[in-house]
């Protein structure tokens, strides 16, 4: 399935990935904080396999409930149904 594409909310740029980690984390709080209750999906993507892994780990740390899907390097978080 493929997501139309939205504006960025904010980019991680380069770094180790526990510094990518904590700039992710960051960035999907700040805009859930922001529009809650009105996000139903979040995308992002990620071009190397590890940070793949690493993104996978921390969106399902960080929103359990939520379904991931992974599309090559665009990842889709969904959020469960009547969520709002």
């Amino acid at each position: 399935r493929h997501y139309p594409t939205a504006s960025k909310f904010g980019l991680t740029g380069t770094g180790n990935s526990a510094q990518v980690m904590s700039t992710v984390t960051d960035i999907m709080r700040e805009f859930l904080q922001i529009y809650q209750g009105k996000v139903t999906t979040l995308i992002f993507t990620a071009d190397e396999p590890s940070r793949q892994a690493l993104y996978a780990r921390m969106a399902k740390r960080l929103l359990p409930d939520w379904s991931l899907h992974q599309q090559g390097k665009e990842f889709a978080l969904v959020a469960p149904s009547g969520s709002n």
